[in-house]
C-alpha cells in the first residue's frame, strides 16, 4: 500500500516535471529543503529512489518512471475533490477559444471534461476558430478564455506550452530524383519555414522542394501524411498518435510552437477555476499530454456542455 500523502506526491510530480528541485519549489512556493523533505519521505515509502541526481541534473530513476503516470493522476483526483468541496455552487458558463490544432494537439476535450466532473453545473461554449477570430471576439469581451498560439499582444497572456514541431513523412525515392512534397500543416510556425524553405536560395538542393498541399485541417493534413502524399510538420506528439514515420531527409529543422492562455480583464469564478485547471494541467515545461485520438479527427465543436 503507498501510504503517501498528496503533498508529497505533487513535489514528487513537479520534481519530474521541472528535473529540478529548485524549480519544483518555486512553483510550490516553499524552500527547496521542504521538497527535498517530502521527496525523501516518500522514496521511504516506496523504499527505493525515485531520482537519479547527478550534480547536473535529476533524472527519473525506474521506478519514479513507474510511479509518475499514477501521482498524476492521485495529485488531479486530490484537485478535483479539493475543486468541489470548495466550489460547490460554482455555476455559470465558461466561453473557451482556441483553434482547431490546440484543441486536437492539447486534448482540450478531455481537460473540459474533467473540469465538469468537479463543477458539474458549469456550461461550456467553445469557440474553434481561427486565430485572428479568436483575437477579435476576445478583444469584444464575447469569450472569457482563450488558448492561441501568436497572441497579438502576448504579455497580457501566460505562454504555457511550447510544442516541438518535428517533419513527419515518407522521404521520396531519391534515385528517381524527385524533390521533397510538402504539406502545410496548420501551424503558424510550420508556415512560416515553408515559405522561407520555398523563397530561399535552392541552389544546393537537388531537386528543390515542392508544395504539395496548402490549406488544410489538421485532419486533412495528417491524413496525406499518412498516405504518403507529402511530408508536414506536426508536434511531436499529435504525430506519434497516429503513428507517422519521422522524416529523415534533407530538411531543416523547425521551431517550437508557442501556445499562450488568455483571461478577460472581468472574469467569473468558473473561469477563473478552469484557467487555474487548464496551467495545472497544461502548463508543464516540456511534457506534453496524450492527445485523444477521436479529438485529432474530428476537433470540431461549437457550443457544448462537457460532461
Amino acid at each position: 500500500m503507498l501510504d503517501a500523502s498528496p503533498a508529497a506526491l505533487r513535489a514528487f510530480v513537479l520534481v519530474a516535471t521541472y528535473r529540478s528541485f529548485s524549480k519544483a519549489a518555486a512553483a510550490l512556493g516553499t524552500r527547496q529543503s521542504t521538497v527535498s523533505s517530502q521527496i525523501a519521505r516518500l522514496e521511504e515509502v516506496v523504499g527505493q529512489p525515485l531520482f537519479a541526481r547527478s550534480t547536473r541534473r535529476v533524472e527519473l530513476a525506474p521506478v519514479g518512471e513507474r510511479l509518475l503516470p499514477l501521482a498524476e493522476e492521485i495529485v488531479e483526483l486530490h484537485m478535483i475533490a479539493a475543486g468541489r468541496v470548495e466550489n460547490a455552487q460554482l455555476g455559470g458558463t465558461v466561453r473557451l477559444g482556441t483553434t482547431e490544432v490546440i484543441w486536437s494537439a492539447l486534448s482540450l476535450g478531455s481537460a473540459l471534461a474533467r473540469f465538469s466532473r468537479s463543477h458539474p453545473e458549469v456550461l461550456f461554449s467553445v469557440q474553434i476558430t481561427d486565430s485572428n477570430d479568436i483575437e477579435r471576439m476576445f478583444a469584444a469581451n464575447g469569450l472569457d478564455l482563450v488558448l492561441t498560439t501568436e497572441p497579438r499582444e502576448p504579455a497580457k497572456g501566460r505562454l504555457i506550452r511550447r510544442e516541438r514541431l518535428r517533419w513527419f513523412g515518407r522521404a521520396p525515392d531519391a534515385a528517381h530524383g524527385r524533390p521533397i512534397p510538402l504539406i502545410e500543416t496548420p501551424y503558424p510556425a510550420a508556415q512560416r519555414a515553408i515559405a522561407s524553405l520555398m523563397q530561399a536560395d535552392q541552389q544546393s538542393r537537388s531537386p528543390a522542394p515542392t508544395l504539395a498541399m496548402r490549406g488544410a485541417t489538421l485532419a486533412a493534413a495528417m491524413d496525406a501524411i499518412e498516405a504518403g502524399i507529402g511530408v508536414g510538420a506536426l508536434p511531436m506528439a499529435v504525430g506519434e498518435l497516429r503513428e507517422l514515420p519521422l522524416f529523415s531527409g534533407d530538411l531543416p529543422a523547425l521551431p517550437s510552437q508557442d501556445v499562450h492562455l488568455m483571461i478577460g480583464e472581468r472574469p467569473g469564478a468558473a473561469a477563473i477555476a478552469l484557467r487555474n485547471q487548464l496551467l495545472q494541467r497544461l502548463g508543464r515545461s516540456g511534457r506534453t499530454p496524450e492527445p485523444d485520438p477521436q479529438a485529432a479527427r474530428q476537433p470540431s465543436v461549437a457550443a457544448n456542455r462537457a460532461r
